[in-house]
């Protein structure tokens, strides 16, 4: 019984190798990836996401690329790479909707710096994840927020209130001399 146990364990290890050996050579057919950046628009309840991809293919002309699906912008945006291949340099920009504001960036990795751009009439948060290896995940989320119009004109008209009374309390401050 021991024996069929390490029989069939040293099988399953041979299979695993195989299998891993096989994928690492068919990567090396695929082409190389040297660049992709997502653009993500919203558009409605959805959103738009359009590729910018670098890449060098195989001696046949081929290259794989990974393809993202069931992105949702309210659930800000994660996409793994489902492709045998490496991709070198990875971007990934959200825009803000329409009538919203940016109000910060998150799950993102803090090591590198964010960028925050404006094309096309939307504000895109953005940052550069580098080298993604095959099977990562790479997430970036952007906390936005719609601005009150009417509370910014009562914080001022509070503002200027306070000041004037305040001014009018001290105005025996501005009558007494200096030096007394």
């Amino acid at each position: 019984m021991n024996t069929i146990k390490k029989f069939s364990y040293l099988s399953c290890l041979c299979l695993f190798v195989t299998l891993a050996a096989a994928q690492t050579s068919y990567a090396a057919d695929t082409g190389k990836v040297a660049s992709l950046e997502d653009r993500i628009t919203p558009d409605g309840e959805d959103g738009i996401i359009t590729q910018t991809i670098n890449a060098k293919t195989n001696e046949s002309g081929e290259v794989i690329f990974p393809i993202w699906k069931d992105a949702a912008i309210e659930h800000s945006f994660k996409a793994k790479n489902t492709t045998p291949v490496s991709i070198d340099s990875y971007q990934m920009k959200i825009a803000v909707p329409k009538g919203k504001e940016l109000l910060n960036i998150v799950d993102y990795s803090d090591k590198k710096p964010f960028t925050i751009t404006s094309e096309d009439g939307y504000t895109f948060g953005g940052f550069d994840f580098g080298k993604v290896a095959p099977g990562k995940e790479s997430k970036l989320a952007l906390n936005v927020f719609t601005r009150k119009s009417g509370s910014s004109v009562f914080l001022w008209i509070i503002i200027i209130l306070l000041s004037a009374g305040f001014m009018y309390r001290n105005l025996d401050l501005l009558k007494k001399p200096v030096n007394e």
